[in-house]
């Protein structure tokens, strides 16, 4: 899916944003082995897994989990951080992808998880909310 992870993180520089700083195929195919690598303990950071939401072969997008959390991370970034690429918003993605990590934060042993977003990203809010079984205490807090 190299190519389609290209493809995607591209899109989001021509949106005006940034998901990983590679304009190549080499590019792309390195930063995957750094995404692999990275769910290894190393110094001076916590591993974080990394998953793809794919599509009919084309990658749709990515999150990860955190199952150690520095401070800011407990404030701004959370357990679990995803993102659909820019032309397939608003599609039901998120709320799939998000839901599939809740289940496997559940796997890795967490009992609970911090998810954060911006007060005003109402998609991003919304699908934290679809995600949330009624049975969980959710709080919403502003920061």
């Amino acid at each position: 899916y190299d190519r389609s992870f290209l493809e995607a993180c591209l899109a989001y520089r021509k949106n005006g944003g940034m998901l990983y700083d590679i304009e190549t195929l080499t590019d792309a195919r390195n930063m995957i082995r750094r995404l692999a690598a990275a769910s290894q303990p190393g110094e001076g950071y916590e591993p974080f897994y990394t998953y793809w939401l794919i599509d009919n072969g084309e990658y749709i997008g990515s999150a990860n989990l955190r199952l150690e959390l520095t401070p800011q991370q407990r404030r701004y970034g959370g357990n679990i951080a995803y993102e659909i690429r820019p032309e397939k918003r608003l599609r039901g993605y998120g709320t799939i992808i998000l839901s599939k990590m809740l289940e496997v934060a559940q796997d890795k042993g967490l009992s609970s998880v911090i998810l954060t977003c911006e007060a005003d990203n109402v998609s991003a809010v919304n699908t934290i909310e679809n995600c949330i079984p009624t049975t969980i205490p959710f709080t919403k807090k502003k920061q």
